[in-house]
């Protein structure tokens, strides 16, 4: 659980430090620079402090990735919050991101 606080601590100080660089480079003063460079290196910040990224980073660098494709039965709840080759798992992160990307978007509306 303290990694997940320090990751989303991590994506927040990274997304606003992109905002701030992409309200730098935006030439026609709408903004939509900036909110791009903000939610891509908020992402990006909260997915490495993850560490999300290690698996692609090794591969890129030609070596074997790091994933444990081991199951380990018991692990409860907690099996949702990392990369998983399990199929049920990735449909349930899946099925997650989408009622969430749906439930903000009717935020949004209402707002």
């Amino acid at each position: 659980m303290r990694r997940l606080a320090s990751a989303i601590v991590v994506g927040v100080v990274v997304g606003l430090v992109g905002y701030w660089i992409g309200a730098q480079l935006d030439t026609a003063n709408n903004g939509d620079a900036a909110i791009l460079l903000g939610y891509l290196s908020g992402a990006a910040g909260f997915l490495i402090t993850l560490g999300f990224a290690d698996g692609v980073l090794l591969r890129l660098r030609g070596r074997r990735s790091a994933t444990n494709v081991n199951r380990t039965e018991g692990k409860g709840w907690t099996e949702y919050f990392g990369i998983s080759l399990d199929h049920k798992v990735v449909g349930m992160q899946f099925a997650v991101g989408i009622v969430l990307i749906a439930v903000v978007l009717v935020l949004v509306r209402i707002l």
